[in-house]
Order: C-alpha cells, then sequence, then structure tokens
C-alpha cells in the first residue's frame, strides 16, 4: 500500500483529503505545518507529498527547500495544493522541484488523477533505476575480477617461467617474456590510474583550476602522442589518419588533454576491426577545438550511448574486451569540470565518432 504524507493546516481540508485517499487504498499520514510535515518526511518517507503552499511556522516554500538538503528524498512525488494559482508561484514551486500544482478548490477526481499519475511515473522511474543499479552491479563483479586476474596471470605465469631457468632463454625469448610481463603491469597501472582519477572527481579533488592550468599550446603535438600510444597497444594493424589544424592554445593544460584523447583513441582502438583506419581530425570554432576520432568495426547502438558512464561496457558476454568502461566516464567529467562537450554519434556494426570540445584559451 502506497503512503501519502497530507501537510495541510485546514483541519477540514485535511481530513477531507485524507478520507477521498483512503477510499482509493492509500495509506495517509498528516501534517498541520511545514515543520511537522519535515519531521513526517523523515520519520515515515513516503511515497508522495501533498502539501499546501501557505501554513503557519513554515510554508510549503520553505519545506520543499529544506528537503533539498536529504538526497533520499530527491524523488519522492511532490503536489502542492494552493489558493494561489499566480504566475510567480506556480514558476517558483516548479523550479523548487514540485512535480504537480493543484489549485483550491479542487475536483476530487482531479486530485485522484494526480497521485495516480505521479505515483505510477515514480513507480517506472525506480524499477529503472533497480535495473540500471542490477546492471552496474552485474558489470562490476563480472569485469573487476576478469581485469585483475588476466593480466596478474600473465605477470605470474612468466614470472614462473623465468625462476631458476633464466639460463635456458635465449636473448630474444627473455625479451619476448619480459615484454609481456611489462604489458601486464602496465594494464594493471592504468585500472589503477583510472579508478585513482574517477575517485578524485567523485572527492571533488580534482578542481577546474587543476585542470586548466596551465594551457596547451601544441595540442596537435599531443594528439600525435597520444593516438600513437593507444594504437600500438593493439595489434590489429591500425592505421592511423590525422588531419589536424593550426595549433590553438587551449584551456586545459598537457596532461588532461592527453588524458582526453588517449581514451577516446584507445576506445577506437579496442573496437575497431582489423586493417581499418582510425581517422583523427581537429578543427577550431569561435570558442571551441573540436577533437574527432573516428573507427569503423563494432559501433554503438542509440541506448548504449545514452548510458555511457563508469563501470558500463556493452555486449561483453559477446567480445573478449579490455577496461572497466572508466575511460568516457573520465572524459565526461573533464569536459563537465572546464565547460567542454562530448558528442558521440555511431551506427551499429559500422563506425563510431566521438567528438570532444575543448574550449580555447581567451586571448587579450
Amino acid at each position: 500500500m502506497e503512503r501519502i504524507l497530507v501537510i495541510e493546516d485546514e483541519v477540514e481540508i485535511q481530513a477531507n483529503i485524507q478520507d477521498l485517499l483512503e477510499i482509493h487504498g492509500y495509506e495517509v499520514l498528516t501534517a498541520g505545518d511545514g515543520r511537522a510535515g519535515i519531521n513526517s518526511v523523515i520519520s515515515s518517507s513516503p511515497d508522495l507529498i501533498i502539501c499546501d503552499i501557505n501554513m503557519p511556522i513554515m510554508n510549503g516554500l520553505d519545506l520543499i527547500k529544506e528537503l533539498k538538503q536529504y538526497p533520499e528524498f530527491y524523488t519522492i512525488p511532490f503536489l502542492f495544493l494552493t489558493a494561489n494559482a499566480s504566475q510567480d508561484s506556480v514558476r517558483i514551486g516548479m523550479g523548487l522541484g514540485a512535480d504537480d500544482y493543484i489549485t483550491k478548490p479542487y475536483k476530487s477526481s482531479e486530485l485522484v488523477e494526480a497521485v495516480e499519475v505521479r505515483l505510477e511515473k515514480s513507480k517506472k522511474l525506480k524499477e529503472l533505476f533497480l535495473t540500471k543499479i542490477e546492471e552496474l552491479k552485474k558489470n562490476i563483479s563480472f569485469s573487476i575480477p576478469h581485469e585483475l586476474r588476466t593480466p596478474l596471470n600473465a605477470i605470474m605465469g612468466f614470472s614462473k617461467l623465468l625462476m631458476g631457468n633464466v639460463k635456458d632463454f635465449d636473448s630474444s625469448e627473455m625479451e619476448n617474456i619480459i615484454g609481456h610481463i611489462h604489458d601486464s603491469g602496465a594494464r594493471l597501472l592504468r585500472l589503477i590510474e583510472n579508478y585513482t582519477y574517477l575517485n578524485n572527481f567523485i572527492s571533488n579533488s580534482i578542481t577546474a583550476e587543476n585542470i586548466k592550468e596551465p594551457h596547451t599550446t601544441e595540442p596537435s603535438v599531443v594528439i600525435k602522442k597520444a593516438v600513437l600510444n593507444a594504437v600500438k597497444h593493439y595489434a590489429k594493424n591500425l592505421s592511423p589518419l590525422f588531419d589536424l589544424c593550426n595549433d590553438k592554445v587551449l584551456q586545459i593544460n598537457e596532461e588532461y588533454f592527453y588524458k582526453l584523447v588517449f581514451e577516446i583513441a584507445d576506445n577506437a582502438c579496442k573496437f575497431s576491426d582489423e586493417d581499418k583506419q582510425v581517422k583523427v581530425v581537429s578543427i577550431y570554432s569561435k570558442d571551441f577545438f573540436i577533437v574527432k576520432i573516428e573507427n569503423y568495426g563494432r559501433g554503438m547502438d542509440k541506448n548504449e550511448i545514452k548510458d555511457v558512464d563508469a563501470f558500463m561496457q556493452f555486449g561483453r558476454e559477446e567480445y573478449e574486451q579490455q577496461g572497466l568502461g572508466l575511460g568516457l566516464a573520465i572524459v565526461k567529467k573533464i569536459l563537465g569540470t572546464i565547460g567542454g562537450k562530448l558528442q558521440i554519434d555511431s551506427v551499429l556494426y559500422d563506425f563510431t565518432a566521438v567528438r570532444i570540445y575543448i574550449p580555447l584559451a581567451q586571448t587579450s
């Protein structure tokens, strides 16, 4: 049974709403002012709130402002009930997060319909949220052990092969074995670095000032370095094709600009078909320096593009792939911090083009 909290200082109206909703099968809690309403929300966590605006002690607008201090209540549907239907009050209420606005006097059917619609929407959002949580848990539980075990197995296996048997290998064999150990260690190091990057963003350890200064002055050099480093990690005979514009000073330092380009290039290489070109283009507009990296291969559908985030991977059961899905999540964090943009265009099983928009530095 859904629980509805009615916050209304007029006793008769409060009782009428309570009777009406209980007839329709809802559990109803009541409060006579905003402060009592806050306490009831905290103690009972209702499924929906109906709240008058003009009340003693704390009015409805102040109540919804205070509720914003509690993230766990953000998703509770909130219906304002008031005799004051001015455009300003409607705008303020909706701007504060109200889901609907019902004017006194109201029809019983109008109120019940508003409640039903908001509860159904809330139910669907919760179901979607739970689905996403389960998908995230599945991705984490599958990918993290795999990403740790695979390179560790290589390191342990090759190092065990060498222990006590070094003299049995010639120099070329030794170089090959050491190369495998190094690549596996590098894979683990990148995993840890990306996790640290993401954690630093979440904890606000990385600020816009950290990312912007000092500015990047030769983006073409950074682009080529990042792309070529990404390509060499994959034995796919990929041929990067560069079409780069004249350099502009970017409002981002080289470390973070390199990170942006490398993560996009790495994804392009990872999901590219054998013997295909990876095209790298840069242009600039009035406000942005734009880098586009395009590859031909697996592609993404619209839902995959929409769901890009940390620990989100797609089709891992079908495709062998490295990583935890942190790369594009980090790209989004960096760009969001400096006022940049990320754009992904893709056709499934055909191509993917990723564009990053980096603000140009302001010159006097």
